[in-house]
């Protein structure tokens, strides 16, 4: 058996000796012999999004597995009503400190913000002052929750890509700045977390050259690369499926430069406010043209500029989806999959002997 063979066999026994003493402690409580978190500097942050389902702390485990990462970014949904959703990130948290990885618990799923897109991005959601103030209070109550959780917890970001829809433009919703004072005051209370903020519209790196950002002493700045999002987005819900990378894409060459100069603005924003900078999610549809491309040079990007990554996606999106599941026992035929190529493509930003 080679070095790495036995290392990870080694590896797999301490995280089953480990589970087996959680188990036998009682749901929701962690075990003494879980894997230590280790503090991660914003820009060794490396990680992937992950919605949250009952099964979030084994797809973060089999991904601990395959990949070397420190940070999992929890998509927060009420599927199960909210009382089901706080038992869910109970357990993942449990599955994060038993893996050695820190989370970024994500939440949007508000009363006023349905899930539906038209909810979400309506002015008149965002005019609700009643809906606003439920915001708030949720947000405390979920903070109250997990104050005393160790490292395993970085933070929150409560509120991914605010924006109002307007036609065929996208404006920042007038009420957010203030919006987003009242949720970083929360999150505040408690002081071993980290508030992370996003600019409208949609949490695009341009917002960040121009309105108010909340105050306070743990603000991380977040930002979204999807940029050119007909490239990122294509042949999803219909859209064309003709574009390359690099190349021209809607009157504009996007090519590593372009990428590079895209996430420059969020960094440049974060040194002259003395904040960190984590591009919080980030693809390319599996299978487009130079989309393999795309996402190296992403990560090549934020490597350059010292910000952290988190790639899109540990969840059920087929089209943005990195589970290593999908290579397992691929023959010649499969292994030049699209899928397999993404798999590869993350193992290789991901390398073992980092990030951990």
């Amino acid at each position: 058996m080679s070095k790495h063979g036995f290392a990870n066999m080694i590896k797999e026994i301490c995280f089953l000796l480990a589970t087996a003493v959680a188990t036998a402690c009682g749901a929701g409580q962690t075990s003494s012999a879980a894997v230590d978190v280790e503090p991660v500097g914003f820009d060794r942050i490396v990680g992937f999004t992950l919605p949250l389902r009952a099964d979030s702390a084994e797809l973060i485990r089999q991904a601990r597995a395959a990949y070397s990462f420190n940070t999992v970014y929890l998509i927060v949904e009420q599927d199960d009503g909210f009382d089901g959703m706080l038992s869910r990130l109970d357990s993942a948290l449990d599955g994060c400190k038993a893996n050695g990885v820190q989370a970024i618990v994500s939440f949007s799923d508000f009363p006023v913000f349905d899930r539906k897109e038209k909810l979400r991005t309506s002015a008149k959601a965002w005019a609700d002052t009643k809906g606003l103030d439920e915001a708030v209070a949720i947000s405390r109550q979920i903070v109250d929750r997990y104050r005393s959780r160790g490292p395993e917890l970085l933070g929150y970001h409560f509120i991914n890509e605010p924006l109002v829809r307007n036609g065929r433009k996208s404006l920042v919703p007038t009420t957010w700045p203030a919006l987003a004072q009242r949720l970083e005051k929360v999150v505040e209370t408690d002081p071993n977390r980290w508030f992370f903020y996003q600019p409208g519209p949609g949490g695009l790196a341009e917002g960040y050259l121009n309105g108010q950002r909340p105050t306070g002493p743990r603000v991380a700045y977040s930002v979204n690369m999807y940029q050119p999002h007909a490239f990122t987005h294509q042949g999803i819900a219909g859209r064309a499926s003709n574009l390359a990378y690099p190349g021209m894409i809607n009157g504009a060459r996007w090519d590593a430069s372009r990428v590079n100069q895209a996430l420059t603005i969020a960094a440049a924003a974060g040194k002259r406010d003395g904040r960190p900078v984590v591009v919080t999610s980030f693809s390319a549809t599996i299978g487009a043209p130079g989309s393999e491309q795309y996402v190296s040079d992403v990560v090549d990007a934020a490597h350059s500029l010292g910000i952290g990554w988190i790639y899109h996606t540990l969840g059920r999106a087929t089209e943005w989806t990195a589970r290593p599941d999908r290579c397992v026992g691929a023959t010649p035929e499969t292994a030049v999959s699209p899928q397999c190529q993404r798999v590869r493509t993350i193992e290789r930003l991901m390398p073992p002997s980092e990030n951990r």
